[in-house]
């Protein structure tokens, strides 16, 4: 298994029930093995069981945050070799 983990930084939100039910939006995605949220920091880690997966995912969390929560911005960042 490849396991791949996304840092996605968010900005644009204090709304930690719309970070919540992003969370949970994304956890219930295909291929999405685990998700953290660090709301204080500002940042989920996403861990995804495929590289072949990992631009659909991006898709579809950037509609998840557009349709629960417009505005917020995303800075995604593959931190699967620890960087």
């Amino acid at each position: 298994m490849n396991d791949i983990r996304l840092k996605i930084k968010f900005s644009g939100t204090y709304c930690i029930s719309c970070t919540h039910a992003i969370k949970k939006a994304i956890s219930k995605l295909d291929g999405v093995d685990k998700i953290k949220l660090n709301f204080a920091r500002k940042y989920y880690i996403i861990s995804i069981d495929s590289a072949l997966k990992k631009n659909q995912i991006i898709k579809n969390i950037n509609k998840i945050v557009n349709k629960i929560e417009p505005g917020i911005e995303l800075k995604i960042k593959d931190i699967s070799n620890g960087k």
